[in-house]
């Protein structure tokens, strides 16, 4: 990564939100919340939460990429496997923008692939249902180099 995960986006960005709104809701008060936490206290819970509004995304993603290829399963709040959900639905822009981050999530997505018959019973299940196995090879052959 080319930036100071000690930062917070705040200081990444050098853009401060200023006061919360009134009467501000649950995942407004967490997004401004975690603008002010250091990236590299952030966890996939807190990546998801802002990768999910489309936020940030030049610095949250590269840190969620860290993440998830040491376990693109990662649990959060949402379940198995919803941070790598959260960044499979990027905007094909936003790979073909960061073709350098496209040949990370490749890799990624290849562990998960691997992975994926080493997960429990439940969570097998649930990837099937979603059909996260064929979403992620329909993204894979779509995203051929």
């Amino acid at each position: 990564m080319d930036f100071d995960t000690r930062k917070t986006l705040e200081e990444l960005e050098d853009s401060d939100w200023g006061e919360l709104p009134d009467n501000p809701s649950y995942l407004v008060q967490t997004v401004y919340s975690l603008r002010r936490k250091p990236l590299q206290n952030f966890t996939a819970e807190d990546l998801r939460i802002v990768i999910g509004q489309n936020l940030s995304l030049e610095f949250l993603v590269p840190v969620a990429m860290e993440m998830l290829a040491l376990e693109p399963w990662v649990k959060t709040d949402m379940g198995t496997g919803s941070l790598l959900r959260y960044v499979l639905n990027l905007s094909p822009d936003f790979w073909t923008d960061h073709p350098d981050l496209w040949r990370r999530m490749k890799s990624v997505l290849e562990h998960a692939l691997a992975d994926l018959p080493d997960l429990d019973e439940w969570n097998k299940a649930e990837m099937k249902a979603e059909g996260m196995e064929e979403k992620i090879l329909c993204v894979l052959d779509a995203y051929r180099e």
